[in-house]
């Protein structure tokens, strides 16, 4: 049976979940990919569709992310990492024209053993084929997707039927951790880690179709119980000279019912010419770290540097941060993170994007993460 999809969203598929693969084929059945179809919700299309689902792992580390398709494959198969390493090669040029084209698409059909990936011959005479064997699926890990899909932060009983308790410590290893990074510079999305248990896989997560695990260095808690409340390595602080004296006088201060101008008198909240919703995102990160830092706000929103010191003018306006004072260290935040809930609740009452066009002319233009 012949499944359609993308062909941009494939290799893209192949290319996450290598990360998480053997590279070494004499691993056995960790060097390849476990490909299968579900019906599932994607984005933000209605309904159930076809999916195509990836997963990967070399024991350590587990991916597992899912691409539209059109049709089921009628049992899983699995892919040796030289045969995706091919389909990859040879494919990923016309992924690329895809993206200037209608959408490029190949068939993949799996019989008796075969994998073809195609050019859809009905639009190709002689289009692009590739076949090779697929690799046996009998040793594929099974307990992967319940691996995935757990989550239990209390305890657990060992093999030997000992009530191991959760702890505030886990300890992952450099390299467990780096097939992640990669994925996540991909996606261009940060790695979200969920505890499950200090000697037990973390669930990862990545955008918001990639899902993983990592297995952390184990730790026995018999001997180190301890060692699990807090960290050991000594902090020695040094004896600095006491901080220069930086207290601006703000020309407007935040306050829950309105700005305070320097007179003290609290004025409503001005009307901001700008999409609030990023402005609120702009806030978290500005009064959650405190620190008024436009690289912040670039790295965290993907936006150049002019939008946000846009941003910053407009956190400046409610009173959020201290206005540019034009010396290195920047703006002040004039609101402690016990306030921000305050802060995103009277941005969130500003204006509705919904109810206003938003003139955000700041952003025209720009290529995001552009920092000219």
């Amino acid at each position: 049976m012949s499944i359609r999809v993308e062909t941009a969203d494939l290799i893209d598929l192949l290319q996450l979940l290598e990360h998480t693969a053997s590279s070494d084929r004499e691993d056995g059945v960790t060097a390849g990919i476990l490909l299968h179809t579900a019906r599932g919700e994607r984005g933000s299309e209605p309904g159930r569709q076809d999916l195509l689902v990836g997963t990967s792992t070399d024991r350590f580390a587990t991916g597992h992310t899912n691409v539209v398709a059109y049709g089921q494959l009628a049992r899983p198969t699995l892919w040796g990492i030289d045969d995706v390493k091919a389909v990859v090669a040879t494919f990923k040029s016309k992924a690329k024209r895809s993206k200037d084209d209608e959408g490029h698409q190949v068939l993949v059909d799996v019989d008796l053993g075969q994998v073809t990936v195609s050019e859809d011959p009905n639009l190709y005479d002689d289009g692009v084929r590739l076949s090779f064997h697929e690799a046996p699926v009998d040793d594929f890990p099974r307990r992967l997707w319940h691996v995935l899909a757990h989550v239990d932060v209390d305890a657990y009983l060992s093999t030997d039927g000992r009530h191991i308790p959760a702890a505030n410590r886990t300890d992952l290893g450099a390299a467990r951790l780096a097939p992640f990074t990669k994925v996540a510079a991909k996606l261009g999305a940060p790695i979200q880690l969920f505890r499950t248990h200090q000697n037990r896989y973390l669930l990862v997560q990545i955008g918001e179709h990639y899902r993983g695990a990592i297995a952390p260095v184990r730790w026995d808690l018999d001997v180190s119980l301890i060692e699990g409340e807090e960290p050991s390595a000594d902090v020695n602080a040094p004896d600095l000279p006491p901080a220069p004296n930086r207290t601006i006088n703000p020309a407007r201060l935040f306050t829950p019912d309105g700005v305070k101008d320097a007179t003290g008198v609290i004025t409503g909240f001005p009307a901001l010419h700008r999409d609030t919703r990023v402005l609120g995102r702009a806030a978290d990160i500005v009064v959650s770290g405190q620190s008024a830092l436009p690289t912040l706000l670039m790295r965290g929103l993907r936006i150049n540097s002019k939008r946000a010191e846009g941003l910053l003018e407009d956190l400046s306006r409610l009173g959020v941060v201290s206005p540019a004072s034009g010396v290195l260290r920047g703006r002040q935040v004039l609101v402690g993170p016990e306030q921000l809930d305050a802060v995103l609740t009277a941005i969130a009452g500003l204006k509705s994007p919904e109810d206003a066009q938003l003139v955000d002319e700041d952003a025209e233009g720009e290529t995001e993460g552009d920092d000219k």
